[in-house]
């Protein structure tokens, strides 16, 4: 694992939370849980917090992880390029604050799996199968009388875990590539906080979290 490293985007305030990343959640903060979550795997200095907020900068300077200052001004794809470009590992996985269900242990599934298979580009999904309209047109079913079992799947990517070579990512400023491969998540780590709605649901859910492997 001494070739990966983890960059977490981080802000103080988005579109769905006014607190943002610093949102509570647990005993401590959506962004202080991630955090702890990629500590189980790699070490400090394989951690990399990127933000324009002075505040997160504090809080990163006490959980001993790095911290790659953005400008708020320049466009999102850019300042992740530059900030990966800083970055001196070969594969990096970048992860979000707003997946706190994707354990260290997927990760850990995830990371194995990319190394196992020579992977250039791994992408956390999660697999569906419904009945799906688009413009118009039925996507992959005639009438729902057949039942939902018998529906071809298809993968929604959940802003979860990227896990990307570090110079295919420069190279084709792309974080989906044409020959990723899909890393099946289940509906609890699937689960992505896009509004106040599922922040709350989230907090309601971190008890089944802990208790997931035990059933």
């Amino acid at each position: 694992m001494n070739d990966f490293a983890f960059i977490i985007p981080a802000q103080d305030e988005n579109q769905y939370y006014k607190n943002g990343d610093l949102a509570f959640f647990g005993e401590s903060t959506l962004l202080e849980w991630k955090i702890t979550q990629c500590k189980e795997i790699l070490s400090d200095k394989q951690i990399y917090i990127t933000s324009f907020s002075k505040e997160i900068e504090k809080l990163v300077t006490k959980t001993n992880v790095n911290f790659i200052a953005r400008d708020n001004n320049e466009n999102y794809g850019v300042e992740i390029m530059k900030a990966i470009k800083q970055i001196p590992f070969e594969n990096i996985i970048l992860t979000y604050c707003t997946t706190p269900f994707i354990s260290p242990k997927i990760y850990q599934k995830m990371c194995e799996e990319f190394k196992l298979k020579n992977l250039t580009c791994l992408i956390s999904v999660r697999k569906m199968k419904e009945y799906v309209i688009y413009k118009g047109e039925k996507i992959g079913f005639i009438n729902n009388f057949c039942t939902r079992s018998s529906l071809e799947p298809f993968y929604v990517i959940t802003n979860g875990c990227f896990i990307v070579k570090k110079d295919r990512i420069l190279k084709e400023n792309n974080l989906i590539l044409d020959d990723a491969k899909l890393f099946e998540l289940d509906s609890l780590s699937a689960i992505e906080i896009k509004d106040i709605q599922d922040y709350h649901l989230a907090k309601t859910l971190i008890s089944m979290y802990f208790t997931k492997d035990l059933m």
